[in-house]
């Protein structure tokens, strides 16, 4: 036992699923950044993991909007980084 009461085991668990999800805000932000900068391109322009599933057509408004939301819900910092339009101002 660790001095907070956990055993290895679920710590190397807990770690590889905030690695997970870090990779996942990476991921998120690099393509939405991307399809701010061209709206109409495929995803298969700049992004190696859309290429292989044969993404030639462009994002839907519903998989831009999920892709929104996952990213505001998991990491607001990295989300108004993307959208600082959007960020509000003082109270």
């Amino acid at each position: 036992m660790t001095h907070i009461g956990l055993t290895a085991k679920p710590r190397a668990s807990l770690l590889a699923g905030v690695q997970t999800m870090m990779a996942e805000i990476q991921g998120l932000v690099i393509l939405l950044r991307h399809w701010r900068r061209m709206p109409d391109a495929p995803p298969s322009e700049f992004s190696p993991f859309s290429a292989h599933e044969n993404r030639h057509h462009r994002f839907t408004e519903a998989e831009i909007e999920e892709m929104r939301s996952g990213l505001r819900r998991m990491s607001p910092a990295s989300y108004y980084s993307v959208f600082p339009e959007e960020q509000p101002g003082p109270r």
